[in-house]
């Protein structure tokens, strides 16, 4: 069995994790999905005066699982749609669902960015809102000399016009995800970022772009 499905399903609260979420198309592959952005976050310290937000949060599995398993001050789950009807967020302590555009929902995290620590995290975010949230991230960060506040991004579609942004030999050493990947890491403006693949998880699309974590 899959590392990470295996972990998820020794947890105590996993259960009540997918009473919460409700029905899953894929799950083993959106399990493994979340569980390596939990993985990242075990390691955060503090937790409890930091703010987790999940952008383009979906069926907000990620963000549910690190509600029930970590003490953060507070975990808010963004998203364009509204939650199905299959859904029990209520039964989620500490939990908060908006439904809200991406790009308006990290303006408003920006105005209160200097009273709150934030970690954005995103698993699969499509094409144009994954850079969206890395140049509104910039901007948050901008505030400061030395942010603390933290992103978790695993990219997902591809825009094509990437070519023409990355060297034809990264492109060749990379393949065109990872070319991807790469480029929405550059865009990145703190100098306390990192790209990394994880082959636990269960979609090509397995590439982490991280800043302070």
């Amino acid at each position: 069995m899959n590392r990470y499905l295996e972990q998820f399903i020794k947890l105590r609260c996993h259960e009540d994790v997918m009473s919460a979420v409700g029905n899953i198309n894929n799950p083993s592959k959106e399990i493994t999905e979340s569980m390596a952005i939990i993985k990242k976050l075990k390691k955060v310290k503090d937790k409890e005066n930091i703010i987790l937000v999940d952008l383009c949060a979906g069926n907000c599995l990620t963000s549910v699982i690190a509600a029930h398993l970590y003490n953060f001050k507070k975990v808010i789950a963004v998203d364009i749609r509204p939650p199905s009807k299959d859904t029990n967020f209520d039964r989620v302590k500490n939990f908060e669902y908006r439904q809200d555009y991406v790009r308006t929902a990290l303006a408003m995290f920006r105005r209160l960015s200097a009273h709150e620590k934030y970690i954005f995290i995103s698993v699969h975010p499509c094409r144009e809102l994954a850079t969206t949230i890395i140049k509104e991230f910039n901007e948050i960060d901008r505030v400061f000399w030395d942010s603390p506040h933290s992103l978790l991004l695993m990219p997902c579609c591809i825009i094509q016009s990437v070519r023409q942004e990355v060297p034809t030999l990264l492109q060749e050493k990379l393949g065109h995800y990872g070319s991807w990947c790469y480029y929405l890491y550059s865009m990145v403006s703190h100098n306390n970022k990192n790209m990394y693949q994880d082959n636990y998880i269960e979609s090509p699309c397995n590439i982490l772009v991280t800043v302070n974590i």
